[in-house]
């Protein structure tokens, strides 16, 4: 009643005739509900806009994301080229784990050869590599679990590329 009171002394006076009540049982969601609510509903004369507790503008990040997915269709539309261009520009621009994320359609099988032995893994969409019932973030990680030691999983990993040719994962980098 108070918040009433005081609206009907204020800048508010006089420009509305009924209100609404929403009761809650704990005093933490008041806030974020009327932040929400004067986000919603744009009330004339009323200054302030709601804001919510540790909300972020998302405008940058969606905006980025919808020109990523912009120019990989594009890419997929075109063929050819445009493809291997875009898959290499990727893979230059991403740094850290789950770098071969999206270069792919759908999963693509690998295969790594070494002393002798042949070992197959499997690339899946979201980066992640596929090796005997486990998943890695990166080629290199795989490689060491297999070799016991460090090593380049980049030059360590084939895969068949449009022709048909088995080249190393470090191709999709040029």
């Amino acid at each position: 009643m108070t918040r009433v009171n005081q609206h009907l002394k204020d800048r508010h006076k006089g420009k509305w005739d009924r209100f609404s009540v929403y009761l809650t049982t704990d005093d933490e969601h008041i806030r974020p509900l009327e932040a929400l609510l004067l986000r919603v509903v744009n009330l004339e004369g009323n200054k302030v806009k709601g804001r919510l507790r540790g909300a972020q503008d998302l405008v940058r990040p969606l905006k980025k994301k919808m020109d990523e997915s912009q120019r990989d269709e594009t890419a997929t539309l075109l063929g050819g080229r445009f493809v291997t261009h875009r898959r290499r520009t990727k893979t230059r621009a991403t740094a850290g784990t789950l770098v071969l994320a999206g270069l792919f359609e759908r999963p693509v099988r690998l295969v790594a050869t070494w002393k002798g032995n042949e070992y197959k893994a499997s690339l899946r969409r979201d980066g992640h590599i596929s090796y005997k019932g486990k998943l890695y973030d990166s080629p290199t990680s795989v490689g060491r679990v297999i070799l016991g030691r460090a090593v380049n999983g980049r030059q360590f990993w084939r895969y068949r590329n449009s022709r048909g040719e088995w080249v190393k994962l470090a191709e999709l980098k040029r």
